[in-house]
């Protein structure tokens, strides 16, 4: 990595992280693209050389948290855990880190697109193109045998991260009173349908016996 894209990658971490704080402080609605870049002593041109919105800001900011947790799944898997069990120890940390922050995880699921992950994050100023511990995690785990190996490991890391997210998406969207279950409870039932399908037929079957 050259200077000059450390430089951008750190300027894009700097970008984010006074961004939530205004948006903690103040609310999502509240606060302006001219408030971030005074925050930060940079010009507004220069926010948008690297976001091309506050929308677009709160989406990455979603999609990092949603890898964070990915990559926690990935290091229980690492020091020995089922993919099956590191998905519900990290659902439980998960969904305490989500209810701690309600309004600002409610304000940057609700402008996640449907079609996560953003394809705009692709070659943006300063992003980390080289993280994918979903697809990290499923490699191993059909290395030991835990998931059907004739389907690549790239669709299946998709899905997975594609059920995390609309889980997250669906939950927060949802009035209170008519939640049945708890965020955790819903990420571990998604999650366990979603490996369900990731075993070969004839072991699902064997399963439900």
């Amino acid at each position: 990595m050259s200077l000059r894209q450390k430089k951008q990658r750190q300027q894009r971490a700097e970008i984010i992280e006074n961004a939530v704080a205004l948006f903690r402080l103040h609310g999502v609605q509240d606060v302006r693209t001219a408030d971030i870049a005074h925050r930060c002593e940079i010009s507004e041109a220069t926010f948008f050389n690297y976001f091309a919105s506050q929308n677009a800001l709160l989406r990455e900011w979603a999609s990092d948290f949603l890898e964070l947790e990915l990559s926690r799944i990935s290091t229980r898997t690492a020091e020995g855990g089922t993919l099956r069990r590191a998905i519900r120890s990290t659902s439980d940390d998960l969904a305490q880190l989500v209810t701690q922050d309600l309004p600002l995880q409610t304000a940057a699921w609700s402008r996640v697109c449907a079609g996560y992950p953003d394809p705009a994050f692709v070659g943006a100023r300063g992003r980390e193109e080289d993280r994918d511990s979903a697809l990290t995690l499923i490699l191993r785990a059909q290395e030991r045998g835990e998931c059907r190996s004739d389907v690549e490991a790239s669709h299946l890391a998709s899905l997975l991260r594609g059920v995390m997210a609309s889980t997250l998406a669906s939950w927060l969207a949802t009035p209170t009173k008519d939640r049945p279950f708890t965020l955790q409870e819903n990420l571990v039932q998604a999650c366990d349908l979603l490996l369900d399908g990731f075993r070969k037929r004839n072991e699902r079957v064997a399963g439900t016996g």
